[in-house]
């Protein structure tokens, strides 16, 4: 025996489509959240999502009418194709849209308004996905800022070495400035990994290899979120770089 909710909503389907789809968007808004959740689409777009994903629903109300044969719950077939519609709408957009390389937007005008909106949004999604990380990331921002020859503020070795004596501190400060002029990225991680080895007490003790490979899992890690899961950017090392860059400015400016 059918629900009362669920005769109601087939009462609705076949004689007030309009006030069927009004009952449908709860379902609809649920639904979209969990696509902008998996990054297929922008939470900037959640309205002009919902819309086109009403406009598909309209359309399809009397073949959902003459399909649906009432061997599930109504509100459990709507949730098929309701989230078929949203793949159809993400692969619609997918299909038509290629993918600038932030590169190219980054190599472009800086009086663009558009182009420093986009370049922002990615800074921010920087960050975030810096501290999904965690305890982890300040540990992480250090790594990969030698990886790339960026400076570390002395916030950033504070919070990264925790303890850190002011000898240490001022030394480290130091060989960076010095060897980042000339490169010596084998310097680099030495000193860092005698750095970690010293104050970081949850390793084990490292090597300057196992350092290293370490900085560039976190790099890919780094890359991936940014990307989205499926893909949605076209981060490289070199954009995350870029990224990186901006971000420690506005670190540095803002203590």
């Amino acid at each position: 025996m059918s629900r009362p909710v669920e005769t109601l909503d087939i009462t609705l389907l076949r004689n007030n489509k309009n006030e069927f789809v009004v009952r449908c968007q709860k379902t609809i808004s649920i639904i979209v959240k969990q696509y902008i959740a998996k990054r297929m689409f922008s939470a900037s777009n959640f309205e002009d999502i919902k819309q086109s994903v009403n406009v598909e629903l309209i359309k399809r109300l009397p073949l959902i009418e003459k399909n649906y044969t009432g061997e599930v719950l109504l509100v459990t077939y709507l949730n098929v194709v309701i989230k078929n519609i949203c793949l159809r709408i993400y692969q619609k957009e997918a299909s038509v849209i290629t993918p600038i390389s932030l590169g190219e937007i980054w190599m472009l005008s800086d009086e663009n308004a558009d182009n420093n909106i986009l370049f922002s949004n990615e800074l921010e999604r920087f960050a975030v996905a810096l501290k999904l990380f965690r305890s982890e990331r300040f540990k992480i921002l250090v790594c990969i800022k030698v990886y790339f020859s960026i400076t570390i503020s002395s916030t950033e070795l504070k919070q990264c070495f925790r303890g850190i004596t002011k000898d240490d501190h001022d030394r480290v400060l130091d060989v960076f400035e010095e060897h980042y002029s000339s490169n010596d990225t084998s310097h680099n991680f030495n000193v860092l990994t005698i750095m970690l080895n010293k104050y970081d007490r949850s390793l084990f003790l490292l090597t300057e290899e196992s350092v290293r490979r370490f900085t560039n899992m976190m790099i890919q890690k780094l890359i991936v979120l940014m990307n989205g899961n499926p893909p949605s950017r076209t981060h490289t090392k070199d954009t995350l770089k870029v990224l990186l860059e901006h971000y420690s400015e506005l670190h540095t400016n803002n203590n």
